[in-house]
């Protein structure tokens, strides 16, 4: 809802909806990308299964898009939150499984430590998003 808000809402005096432009769907294909190569990452580099690819393929786009748009809502609106927003979907959603995947190599412990590092910094930027709230 914040990104949705942060996108279309109303500015200040200005009570008017933005139109929807092109960078929507660039935004979606950028999603689409990242979203299938993790997914076929991690079916042929991690050995993960056709289902659990294919699930971390859904999630991982939806994150990159609600990203992309919250980026796009900080340029729109010069908003903090909707940066924290965005890098903050990106460190939780996103980076971890790619980054996990890619420590492997070192041992478990180290790509172990990645995730749980990417899901500390995830949640410790989502936190700046409630705050400050001016409604």
């Amino acid at each position: 809802m914040a990104v949705l808000r942060g996108m279309y809402g109303p500015t200040g005096a200005d009570r008017r909806w933005a139109g929807r432009s092109s960078a929507d769907l660039v935004v979606v294909a950028l999603a689409l990308a990242v979203g299938t190569a993790v997914g076929l990452a991690m079916a042929l580099v991690g050995g993960a299964s056709t289902l659990a690819a294919g699930t971390l393929a859904v999630v991982v786009t939806g994150g990159t898009f609600v990203a992309g748009q919250a980026a796009r809502a900080y340029r729109r609106r010069a908003d903090p939150r909707m940066l924290a927003l965005s890098a903050g979907t990106v460190a939780l959603v996103v980076a971890p499984n790619p980054a996990a995947l890619l420590l492997l190599g070192r041992g478990p412990a180290h790509a172990a430590l990645c995730y749980a590092g990417f899901l500390v910094l995830g949640q410790a930027l989502l936190l700046v998003t409630l705050s400050d709230r001016r409604g």
